[in-house]
């Protein structure tokens, strides 16, 4: 789990991924602008895919806009990495499907936008993510890629709990890296009969003997080991 949740502001984002894609912070992206969440996964192609997730506030002052500019052209400059970039950003003015603003040359939105353009994103979620009876049903939760064909689908899903934004249900193109197969010993299934039955046939004062105190312990480890070893079956996990 990654995330930025605060208790102070009684907010935040979070980001959950499996240990099998061997994520990892992308600290140079989780630096300047606070509630965003940059983690690096491994894929079986080589290349990296760096999933972001992203919270710009309704009330968000122009320096922390302009941090979020700047961080959507830091996020594009990997060019061997396959990138998402997810979130509620809350430009109600922006027409995805037209690609215009709807604002003035130097409001936020069209800023943004044009920066979108200028780092060659793709944004493929253009439909009303947000809806509150009697008000205008707004796209305000996006999804940006650095490659047209990394986003299979998207399907909108009813909203969690008493949220007003539709939930975002994103399927990629991209392979999951290999993860060699664990093997562990599977004691629900052990023999514990055969066990303790080996463990009493033991004589103990012949492999304990007269040795210090941790020459013992080892020689008690070692054996129980190898009992429990050839009574219990393996599982394999992976």
């Amino acid at each position: 789990m990654f995330h930025t949740l605060e208790t102070e502001r009684n907010r935040g984002i979070c980001l959950y991924a499996h240990r099998d894609l061997k994520p990892s912070v992308c600290e140079h992206l989780n630096c300047d602008f606070l509630e965003s969440v940059f983690v690096d996964c491994k894929t079986s192609d080589g290349l990296s895919l760096v999933v972001g997730l992203v919270y710009r506030s309704p009330g968000s002052t122009q320096e922390n806009n302009d941090k979020l500019l700047s961080l959507l052209s830091k996020a594009t400059e990997q060019q061997r990495s396959n990138l998402i970039i997810m979130g509620d950003f809350n430009f109600p003015t922006i027409n995805w499907r037209q690609g215009e603003s709807g604002a003035g040359l130097d409001h936020s939105a069209t800023k943004f936008l044009n920066a979108t353009k200028d780092a060659f994103l793709i944004q493929h979620q253009t439909v009303p993510t947000r809806h509150r009876e009697g008000e205008k049903s707004n796209t305000l939760d996006l999804v940006f890629s650095n490659a047209e064909d990394l986003v299979q689908d998207i399907t909108i899903a009813p909203a969690i709990g008493k949220s007003d934004h539709f939930t975002l249900l994103v399927n990629l193109n991209c392979k999951r890296s290999l993860v060699r197969k664990e093997s562990r010993l599977n004691f629900h299934k052990a023999d514990f009969n055969k066990i303790r039955e080996d463990l009493q046939a033991v004589d103990w004062n012949k492999e304990l003997g007269e040795k210090p105190i941790e020459d013992m312990w080892k020689t008690f480890r070692c054996k129980l080991e190898k009992i429990t070893v050839a009574s219990t079956p393996r599982t394999t996990k992976g």
